[in-house]
């Protein structure tokens, strides 16, 4: 539903799912989804992904000792999910964890009004809260090395 509320132009975005053996009726949803709202978006389809990170339960994915091998497994999910967008002539992607549960509705306006090769948006738990995502922002953010490269992005 998030993604049906987006104010950009529906038939500009292709929506390609990243399905990864789930054993809890995935598949069988994104399915549905796909049967009942395809004619609303330029495209959606699914990729099976194989090259995921490990299966952790929820209460142990955000322990340091798995980042490594978890974040590895969500950057060759999200090259496999890329290798399938370029395919089909995608000119920029937006990644979507299921997960997420609020988007402003100008994301997408948002997000290209940066005019940069590379943007990622703020997740935070509430409003106005400190960033969730602490692998993307706090440890590079005001760096020396993120000073020198920004830019040039």
């Amino acid at each position: 539903e998030q993604i049906r509320n987006l104010d950009y132009p529906k038939d500009r975005l292709h929506v390609i799912y990243g399905e990864a053996a789930s054993d809890d009726r995935t598949s069988e949803i994104i399915a549905g989804i796909s049967k009942r709202y395809s004619s609303e978006f330029g495209g959606i389809s699914t990729t099976e992904l194989k090259r995921n990170g490990p299966r952790l339960k929820r209460s142990k994915r955000w322990k340091p000792k798995y980042q490594l091998a978890r974040r590895s497994g969500l950057a060759k999910a999200r090259n496999d999910l890329l290798a399938e967008g370029l395919k089909k002539g995608s000119d920029w992607f937006l990644w979507l964890d299921v997960d997420i549960i609020g988007l402003p509705t100008d994301l997408v306006h948002r997000l290209l009004a940066a005019k940069a090769k590379i943007v990622t948006p703020d997740c935070v738990l509430s409003e106005g809260g400190s960033s969730y995502d602490l692998n993307v922002l706090s440890r590079y953010w005001n760096t020396d090395e993120s000073r020198i490269f920004s830019p040039h992005l």
